[in-house]
């Protein structure tokens, strides 16, 4: 039996809908449902009983549960144990960090005894969190905005934050000579912005950041990468939101102009994450943090 089940079992219980369980578990509510089915299939029990819009949890559920978390302790001790017997760290972060924060991290990582080999891989911050639920990578480098949730894990994962960062406001080229008095732009100037199903693109929704620019037939460029955001923002394209630290070096040299004042900011923190029993990612984020008090 998939482990997995166990997770999404559990998920269930927490959660109290398969809705909720669904986007905890980074899948579609159909998809969840259909996970829980194999469960009650292999168990040969029903765990829930689907009503016309809602489920309801039964004691067969409800009355394992302990007995589920206490497998699922067992089997984070033993992948403890037995994973990655020649000291290889996997990481999954998202691109933006690959370019912005990894390379500090990796400079810092690199040193550490225990560690023999590194893997990165860089997905968007949803197939990261699946990929980290899925046990397929041993720390998880992410950004989370201050003013939304962090994921609902349970107490078997470490996170810690290890640096602030911000999304700020930035032009480029000849719009940077280009503001009002009260250092505005022109309101005819295009936004460059994240499509809405990415995380800086929910970031920037949520927060309401380009209502002060918002008019009646605003000019909008859509990308999905930051870096190519901040190259095109360099020509003068338009406005746009991109990490600090990705724009720290433009905005030094005075390629990017940060208009904060005018449009505000929105704090990130770095966080770092990985499960309890997993020993080379937990001392990975031990020493991290360490290293940067």
């Amino acid at each position: 039996m998939n482990i997995m089940l166990i997770e999404d079992a559990l998920a269930l219980i927490e959660e109290g809908s398969m809705r909720g369980a669904a986007e905890r578990r980074n899948v579609t509510q159909p998809a969840f449902s259909r996970r829980i089915a194999t469960l009650e299939n292999w168990l040969g029990v029903k765990l829930v009983e689907r009503l016309a819009n809602k489920v309801e949890i039964k004691d067969a559920l409800l009355n394992r549960q302990n007995e589920f978390r206490s497998l699922l302790k067992k089997m984070d001790s033993l992948r403890g144990e037995y994973a990655s017997p020649v000291n290889s760290l996997k990481i999954g972060t998202q691109h933006t960090l690959a370019s912005s924060v990894f390379p500090e991290i990796y400079n810092q990582i690199s040193k550490y005894e225990f560690i023999d080999k590194i893997r990165l891989r860089t997905r968007n911050q949803d197939e990261i969190i699946s990929q980290f639920l899925k046990y397929e990578i041993d720390l998880a480098i992410t950004y989370h905005a201050k003013n939304t949730p962090m994921p609902p894990f349970n107490d078997s994962v470490l996170q810690k934050i290890w640096r602030r960062d911000s999304l700020v406001p930035v032009v480029g080229g000849d719009l940077r000579f280009s503001l009002n008095e009260k250092q505005e732009l022109p309101i005819n100037t295009a936004i460059l912005c994240y499509p809405p199903e990415s995380e800086f693109g929910k970031i920037l929704k949520d927060t309401g950041a380009y209502l002060e620019l918002a008019n009646e037939n605003p000019r909008l460029l859509e990308t999905g990468f930051a870096a190519g955001m901040k190259e095109l923002i360099k020509l003068g394209t338009g406005i746009g939101w991109v990490p600090q630290s990705l724009a720290r070096d433009d905005i030094q040299r005075g390629d990017l102009l940060v208009l904060s004042q005018s449009y505000g900011r929105i704090p990130l923190d770095v966080v770092l994450t990985s499960h309890e029993q997993n020993r080379i990612g937990k001392n990975v984020i031990t020493r991290l943090i360490t290293d940067s008090l």
